[in-house]
């Protein structure tokens, strides 16, 4: 008894189906991967931000008390 060979047609579109699905993770990951870096970036950026805005000589400098003169009366009416 001789068993027949499926046609090449057939045998060669699971490899293309196996792939195809590889050639799309592999694009899924590369993209999760290239997001993850830009968000890892801006969270440098705020961190750096935050660590300027809480170091004292950043911080603006008081400039002492302000003097605001007293009210003067007004003339008398003649």
């Amino acid at each position: 008894m001789r068993i027949e060979p499926q046609p090449p047609r057939e045998r060669g579109s699971a490899t293309l189906v196996v792939m195809v699905l590889l050639f799309l993770m592999a694009a899924l990951a590369l993209g999760n991967n290239r997001t993850l870096r830009q968000l890892h970036q801006e969270l440098n950026l705020i961190e750096q931000r935050q660590l300027r805005n809480l170091d004292p000589a950043h911080q603006p400098q008081a400039i002492g008390p302000i003097a605001i003169p007293a009210p003067t009366n007004p003339p008398a009416p003649q």
